[in-house]
């Protein structure tokens, strides 16, 4: 993992938003928890495979978090897999 904590969860949902579709994203292990993680998850409906695999999601808001997650599955037109393990 990189340990990109909030920051750059943020800044990394930004440019996944601006980006349009992406193929896959893989940020596993990185620390991303929080308002972080939040805004990275709404930064990825155009994303078709996500790993969000071994971040702390639920340790920081997370009740905000899986609403951040539940409006990405309802939303999400091309996403086929999401690692959340």
């Amino acid at each position: 993992g990189n340990a990109m904590y909030r920051e750059g969860a943020r800044a990394l949902g930004d440019l996944a938003r601006c980006h349009g579709t992406l193929a896959e994203i893989d940020v596993h292990f990185n620390h991303v928890q929080g308002d972080g993680a939040q805004d990275l998850i709404r930064g990825l409906l155009n994303a078709q495979a996500i790993n969000l695999s071994w971040n702390p999601l639920g340790k920081e808001g997370g009740e905000e978090t899986s609403r951040a997650l539940a409006q990405l599955f309802a939303e999400a037109k091309q996403l086929v897999h999401v690692d959340i393990s």
